[in-house]
């Protein structure tokens, strides 16, 4: 695979609690490409309020899931999603007739960028077989859902 460097670079501050940010990424060759024209994302900042220090958490804005990686997979699968606020989260594998396989987080969380590793397997540890299934990502404000392909 090719592996690439990315150079973040501040646009502009949006307001107190955003920056928009552009990115320059190098190959494993040395190559860069041109900076993006538009911001390829947004993310909140959050400065801490003990007096003197300057220090800030980088937040996500809105709530995403995004697709597994690897997919297709044999063994195991990564799946990232953001939560922007403190939140009760859920985040499902269902087969693709709709029958829930197993609970992977079912817990109130504060904002960050998440990952959670599933590895085939449904609520009695037992592995799944080859297919396609969906994991789905719910909170009090949005439902989102994307396709993964386990192969065995």
């Amino acid at each position: 695979g090719h592996y690439y460097r990315a150079d973040l670079s501040c646009l502009s501050h949006l307001d107190s609690t955003a920056i928009d940010i552009r990115i320059l990424l190098r190959d494993h060759h040395g190559n860069f490409t041109e900076w993006t024209s538009e911001p390829a994302f947004s993310v909140g900042v959050v400065f801490d309020p003990v007096p003197g220090d300057t220090s800030l958490t980088i937040y996500p804005l809105t709530f995403e899931l995004f697709n597994n990686f690897p997919n297709p997979f044999n063994t195991n699968t990564h799946i990232r999603y953001h939560v922007p606020k403190k939140s009760e989260v859920n985040l499902k594998i269902f087969d693709i007739r709709g029958r829930e396989i197993v609970s992977l987080v079912g817990a109130q969380q504060l904002p960050g960028y998440k990952v959670v590793e599933w590895d085939g397997k449904d609520e009695t540890g037992q592995p799944v077989s080859s297919g396609v299934y969906i994991v789905m990502l719910q909170t009090p404000d949005i439902l989102k859902a994307e396709k993964m392909l386990l192969i065995r």
